[in-house]
């Protein structure tokens, strides 16, 4: 029996015993809600840390990717250079 849909005219009709075997049920309902909801929270913070992770991971990424653009340029000043000297 589901308490949410009894009237109280019906909860008053249920014996002692009734009434806590439905207390009981509902307490091991809650119970079982609260660890899945304490498992979704741990699962949501896990996620959020990947996705900072992510977020670092392609922060270094285009770093370096920067980095290796600007290394091939001087890398082509340089072979200019070279190639002037080379020439006089």
């Amino acid at each position: 029996m589901e308490i949410m849909n009894m009237e109280a005219k019906e909860l008053k009709k249920l014996s002692r015993s009734e009434l806590l075997e439905m207390l009981l049920d509902r307490s091991k309902e809650v119970e079982h809600l609260r660890k899945e909801l304490d498992e979704t929270k741990k699962h949501i913070q896990t996620l959020e840390r990947e996705v900072k992770t992510s977020g670092d991971i392609n922060a270094a990424i285009n770093k370096l990717t920067s980095a290796t653009e600007e290394i091939q340029k001087f890398a082509a000043v340089i072979s200019m250079a070279s190639n002037n000297l080379t020439r006089k």
